[in-house]
């Protein structure tokens, strides 16, 4: 960001990437806000059971070897259930993904590698937005009323119909109003 010389940045990241935008937050003096989508925030591996549906899928994402099947599987949790339209290069970004990544992320949550995401989103002094879709596959919904993030843009998870882990695959209008509603309020 120094190099770039970015100041008054506003960050977006999407599951892992929100997770990574939540690592870097309180190391980010200059944001100017911050927006997840797909990432609960977390305090450890342990935290993961409320966290996260019971998917079976979920075991995937870090398991070191996967086949097509097992990936095949795992990506169709990325959507809402029958959506049809998913496209091949979904599948190979995660086959092509070095299998240590996956299984180095549960090892590293697993020893406290990471920050503590929920006093991060507790502590953080710059808009939050929390968008989840409302046929999300993966992440709990009900799991955002137990944090405490005093800078909640609009004061509430931002619900998105029709959509799963990937809202800005599958309903990319909504998805993309709420961005630009985000920025036009921070700007």
């Amino acid at each position: 960001m120094d190099a770039l010389g970015l100041e008054q940045a506003l960050f977006v990241g999407w599951s892992l990437g929100g997770h990574v935008a939540l690592e870097i937050a309180p190391d980010v003096k200059s944001a100017r806000g911050f927006v997840i989508f797909g990432t609960p925030p977390l305090t450890s591996r342990e935290g993961m059971g409320e966290a996260f549906l019971r998917n079976p899928a979920m075991r995937f994402a870090f398991q070191e070897s996967i086949d097509r099947g097992e990936a095949s599987t795992y990506l169709a949790a990325f959507f809402r259930p029958g959506f049809a339209d998913i496209p091949p290069f979904f599948l190979d970004d995660i086959l092509r993904t070095d299998g240590r990544a996956r299984s180095g992320l549960a090892a590293n949550a697993a020893t406290g590698g990471y920050h503590d995401e929920i006093a991060v989103v507790r502590d953080l002094k710059v808009p939050l937005a929390v968008l989840q879709g409302a046929d999300e596959q993966l992440v709990n919904g009900h799991y955002f009323a137990s944090l405490v993030m005093p800078t909640l843009w609009r004061g509430a998870v931002q619900t998105i119909p029709a959509a799963g882990h990937t809202p800005q695959w599958e309903t990319p209008e909504a998805f993309d109003a709420l961005i630009e509603a985000f920025i036009a309020e921070m700007v």
